[in-house]
């Protein structure tokens, strides 16, 4: 078959990029569900442990608008 689409897996740690206007932050998070390239899928943020929404952007990568 063919390879997979990039994405993240459930547990995986991904890494995102938070943005608010011009200002831009990264931070560390563990996906709580699986998603594809574009798809909208739920993290945990390790250091507030907040669930959040963010965008799969590559693989192990996620950005979000704040």
């Amino acid at each position: 078959g063919r390879g997979r689409r990039p994405g993240i897996r459930k547990g995986e740690a991904v890494g995102v990029l938070a943005e608010r206007g011009p200002l831009s932050s990264r931070l560390k998070a563990h996906a709580l569900e699986p998603g594809c390239l574009g798809q909208i899928i739920t993290l945990k943020n390790g250091f507030s442990n907040r669930n959040f929404k963010a965008k799969v952007v590559a693989e192990k990568r996620a950005s979000v608008d704040f």
